[in-house]
């Protein structure tokens, strides 16, 4: 049975920023590391040869001084108090730590309300824990920075698609390394990424990578969708489908398919509005189907929404819709038949102005 009690990890968005442009992803490490087990104890008894063990180093002297200088940089930006003893009597002197020395860390949450990242345990987890031979501290610092880019709310897809350029360079690795290291997260089922390939003319095409968490995977898959549809990876690509939001509802299969069409209206401004279609099936992309909608056809439904206005649109696609499912070229039908079918209806007398 699947745990609904489901730990997060909470991390101010200025904290990752910083100790990203400080170089300092030890720092992060060890910060993400006490809070995680911070949320099941008071605190969190540990060794440096331990947090050196977790990031797959060698416990040598310029390691241990440098998790030394981390736990230090923690302290001084007060997201962390070490002691040296179980009952908080006494501050560890962080500076004559050995290896083996037992210290207690006790970690701060964040407790604002905006501007944070929430990960969930289980994700940290895995890239602390795992057999991979890649960076322990870049793992994490990844998933921190997908996480810290996907827009927390119900009303947008949990997608983000950070350039590779960028993530390089917060991360100051090689493309080549981020990459291994993607693909490592994705493995562990932490983070999901897909390649987004628009075309645009011959021999001329964009690629991005979407991301998400791995438990929203689907959402990358949706959010591909629209955008090829759309013909552009932008904003709203993000904007989820909810009903009782739609200016346009109508279906466009016969009842026997149970398939909706939902139409979306979006307004740029005053005078423009773009149609995005999407295909769904009891709230779900329907992966086969005959229509596969193109930036091409989304423009003839917006200018027939323009042209004739939401009742005719919404006549016009639902004569149109039987006859369409059965064509060889589903899409190019609807193309060609929509704006005459559109204008025979916007001549019927209760269709006049």
């Amino acid at each position: 049975m699947k745990n609904i009690f489901e730990h997060n990890i909470k991390l101010d968005n200025h904290v990752i920023t910083k100790l990203l442009e400080q170089n300092d992803k030890r720092a992060l490490f060890i910060y993400t590391y006490a809070l995680r087990w911070n949320i099941e104890r008071l605190c969190v008894p540990t060794q440096i040869s331990l947090i050196l063990e977790l990031l797959g180093k060698k416990p040598v002297a310029a390691n241990i001084k440098s998790v030394r200088n981390s736990i230090k940089v923690l302290v001084g930006m007060k997201l962390i108090e070490v002691y040296s003893d179980i009952n908080f009597k006494r501050e560890a002197n962080i500076d004559s730590l050995k290896k083996n020395d037992q210290i207690f860390i006790v970690a701060k949450e964040s407790l604002t309300e905006a501007n944070y990242t929430l990960v969930k345990a289980s994700y940290i987890d895995k890239a602390m824990f795992n057999k991979l031979e890649l960076e322990k501290e870049d793992m994490v610092a990844i998933v921190l920075l997908i996480s810290r880019n996907i827009e927390r709310s119900e009303e947008v897809l949990q997608v983000t698609w950070h350039s590779t350029e960028k993530l390089a360079k917060e991360l100051k690795i090689r493309k080549a390394r981020l990459f291994e290291l993607i693909d490592g997260l994705k493995v562990l089922e932490v983070i999901y990424f897909d390649k987004l390939t628009l075309e645009f003319g011959k021999d001329k095409k964009k690629e991005h990578l979407i991301y998400s968490m791995f438990d929203d995977s689907d959402q990358v898959k949706m959010a591909m969708k629209t955008a090829k549809a759309n013909g552009k990876l932008d904003a709203r690509v993000k904007v989820t489908i909810k009903h009782n939001e739609y200016d346009i509802i109508f279906p466009l299969y016969d009842d026997e398919s149970e398939a909706i069409i939902y139409a979306n209206k979006f307004a740029n401004d005053e005078d423009v509005y773009n149609l995005l279609i999407h295909v769904y099936f009891n709230g779900e992309i329907l992966e086969n189907t005959n229509y596969e909608l193109n930036a091409r056809s989304v423009g003839v439904v917006n200018n027939v929404y323009k042209k004739f206005g939401k009742d005719v649109l919404v006549q016009a696609l639902d004569a149109i819709g039987f006859e369409a499912s059965g064509a060889d070229n589903p899409t190019g039908y609807l193309i060609s038949r929509l704006p005459e079918i559109a204008r025979g209806f916007s001549q019927e007398p209760h269709n006049k102005l």
